[in-house]
């Protein structure tokens, strides 16, 4: 996804603040359509506790113009989609220099926060609203909110650190920066016990890490392909931002009797796998599986064929994080319905023709996964080759996503080339 942002040199965002004191800039009207919470208590979870805490001192911490338009300029100066910036980095770089203003505008000790930065993942800061970030622009007219789970009602405070009602489907008016776990393309070594490795960053404004490459020319030939998709939903609470499908192919793993996952194409993946996909619709052109290794899994796995399952990543790209049972019990009601033939294996009619065809699936258990996740990717659901039904959801789609229920939940468009 693109990701253009009209850009201040932070040099001159600090002149134009610096006559500025809290006391000569008062905070915003609270906004009309937000309801106020009850008074903020800790909860008993620790991880929701330290999240909310962070959350709501980053957000009395905004009082301080200058914090303001330092987050402004790091929004700005982002080169991560959608603006996102790595708070741990953010805080410490400049010898902490924003881990001091934030523990001053909280009135909290600066160890208590960068104990909570230690002890949480890393994470991120950054207007998941498309209409939000085009109209804030450093002002007292914002909202901070954190949510553990995708699709909880969000904890959000306003600049006076009062906890504020957020519905969890649609956003409000007021823009609202969130603090969560870190997804973006880089940065992840800088939570935990070895924080101390971000506190290296000079005193001449925000910086990124590395600028990611422009993903690489789509490939024309030599495998299977992934052409077209839609989805009736975009599994990604407003809080979170855009979404990030993933397309896993699914094989046997020797010597066992599960499977695992071979290739993922998603946003993050890299080379010829790069895919993203912002919308409800997508056409393009993305290898989900080479020549190369169609024809290493045949000769390992005769006869057998791949499943494809389709996730909205929330932890960890291109990795499977989701309930072992939830899993299962998706393959097992996809056999049911379509009497196990629920795969697709490569067939070569001669040396220059060949084709993909459904195949009987023999597994329906994936390697690795736990019998729970405190943070659980979303199953879009796994994809079935039935041209009739995927083509009833978009014209030209050839194989139908369905989840653990048989309901569909997109189409795909797979062809061999």
């Amino acid at each position: 996804m693109s990701h253009v942002r009209r850009t201040l040199p932070i040099a001159v965002i600090l002149l134009a603040v610096a006559a500025c004191t809290d006391t000569d800039r008062p905070l915003a009207p609270e906004p009309p359509e937000l309801a106020r919470a009850p008074a903020w208590q800790e909860p008993t979870d620790p991880d929701r506790a330290r999240d909310q805490r962070l959350a709501r001192r980053f957000a009395l911490a905004l009082n301080n113009p200058v914090f303001r338009a330092e987050v402004l300029g790091a929004l700005d100066g982002s080169h991560q989609r959608e603006g996102r910036v790595h708070l741990q980095r953010f805080l410490l770089r400049g010898q902490g220099r924003g881990l001091q203003r934030m523990a001053a505008g909280a009135g909290a000790p600066a160890a208590q926060i960068r104990a909570d930065l230690a002890a949480a993942p890393s994470m991120e800061v950054y207007l998941p609203v498309l209409a939000h970030r085009a109209r804030w622009r450093g002002g007292t007219d914002v909202l901070v909110a954190t949510a553990r789970a995708d699709g909880e009602a969000p904890a959000a405070f306003d600049l006076r650190g009062q906890p504020r009602l957020l519905d969890p489907e649609e956003p409000p008016d007021t823009p609202v920066l969130a603090l969560q776990t870190w997804e973006g393309a880089d940065g992840a070594e800088c939570g935990n016990e070895i924080i101390n490795e971000c506190n290296d960053w000079g005193d001449d404004g925000w910086q990124e890490p590395t600028t990611p490459p422009p993903p690489p020319p789509s490939p024309t030939s030599g495998g299977l392909f992934l052409t077209a998709t839609r989805f009736f939903s975009t599994f990604e609470g407003w809080l979170k931002g855009a979404p990030e499908f993933e397309v896993h192919v699914l094989g046997h793993k020797s010597g066992t009797e599960e499977m695992v996952s071979y290739q993922c194409i998603g946003e993050r993946a890299g080379g010829p796998y790069f895919w993203n996909q912002d919308d409800l619709t997508w056409s393009g052109n993305v290898m989900l599986f080479s020549q190369a290794q169609l024809d290493q899994f045949d000769a390992l796995h005769p006869g057998q064929g791949l499943r494809f399952l389709v996730l909205e990543d929330d932890d960890g790209p291109c990795e499977i994080k989701v309930n072992r049972t939830r899993a299962a019990d998706l393959f097992k009601a996809a056999d049911k319905a379509y009497d196990a033939w629920t795969s697709g294996k490569q067939i070569k009619f001669t040396d220059f023709s060949k084709g993909f065809v459904k195949a009987k699936s023999f597994y329906d258990l994936i390697s690795g996964l736990s019998s729970f996740f405190k943070s659980n990717d979303d199953i879009v659901g796994t994809a079935i080759l039935d041209p009739g039904a995927a083509g009833a959801i978009r014209t030209g789609a050839n194989w139908i996503v369905k989840n653990d229920k048989n309901i569909a939940t997109g189409a795909l468009r797979l062809e061999m080339r």
